[in-house]
């Protein structure tokens, strides 16, 4: 889905990824949570999927603790842009239903990620 859309906008900011480190009902509808997919993502191919979505000049957008996502983030190696936009839990519904949300989960007593998911449109 995110290379088709690459495909159809050629521009630098055509492909999105939504990184969040908290994911709560509130930001999804019922409707829409039935079409979502929760998939678990290992931290080695998290991190190199994320690399590869910078390297391509993919915008990336940080949601709701900005601050915990990008320790967790470089826990995990991740190199991160200097494009980062903060965004707020409506402006995730606006975005949620045309683009990849990796959702990460951090051990509050060792700051690092626990688990990671993709968060895809199913169907």
């Amino acid at each position: 889905m995110l290379l088709e859309e690459r495909q159809k906008r050629p521009s630098k900011e055509a492909g999105r990824v939504i990184v969040m480190d908290w994911f709560t009902p509130a930001v999804l509808t019922d409707s829409e949570v039935a079409l979502v997919k929760f998939t678990e993502v290992p931290l080695k191919v998290f991190v190199n999927e994320f690399n590869d979505y910078v390297a391509q000049g993919m915008k990336i957008f940080n949601m709701v603790n900005s601050r915990e996502v990008a320790l967790a983030l470089r826990v995990a190696g991740v190199k991160l842009p200097s494009d980062r936009v903060e965004m707020t839990i409506d402006d995730v519904r606006y975005i949620a239903p045309g683009s990849l949300i990796f959702y990460v989960y951090i051990d509050d007593k060792a700051s690092e990620p626990l688990k990671i998911y993709k968060i895809e449109l199913k169907g």
